[in-house]
């Protein structure tokens, strides 16, 4: 394989190869992304791709879609207090006992008489 063409940025040094080094040397190359973060594909001396590892946060994000625990449309569109609630509507009240702040109250005595 060619040696790698290298420029400095102002992040760190930047990788480049052509589209023929990635062509014989593929699994070389990805091993360098894998290692260095990224490296840039050239033609002709002009850069026309990035090769990037993967993104923890998004792996972690297609896990959980694929788990069903993310839906992709909560990515994209928020939900509105009206959706939420027609989706978790509020289970109805019963009217058997005291009501929940009534209760609230007989605990907090309790806990003053201990």
């Amino acid at each position: 394989m060619e040696t790698d063409h290298t420029t400095e940025t102002p992040e760190a040094t930047t990788k480049r190869v052509t589209i023929r080094e990635l062509q014989r040397h593929t699994s070389d190359v990805l091993e360098k992304v894998e290692a260095n973060g990224q490296i840039y594909v050239t033609k002709h001396g002009r850069t026309i791709a990035r090769i990037l590892p993967p993104d923890p946060a998004e792996e972690q994000i297609n896990a959980a879609i694929a788990a069903g625990v993310l839906v992709p449309r909560a990515l994209t569109e928020p939900d509105t207090d009206a959706d939420m609630l027609q989706e978790f509507s509020p289970e109805s009240r019963s009217t058997d006992g005291p009501s929940l702040t009534e209760a609230l109250l007989e605990l907090r005595e309790a806990e003053d008489d201990r």
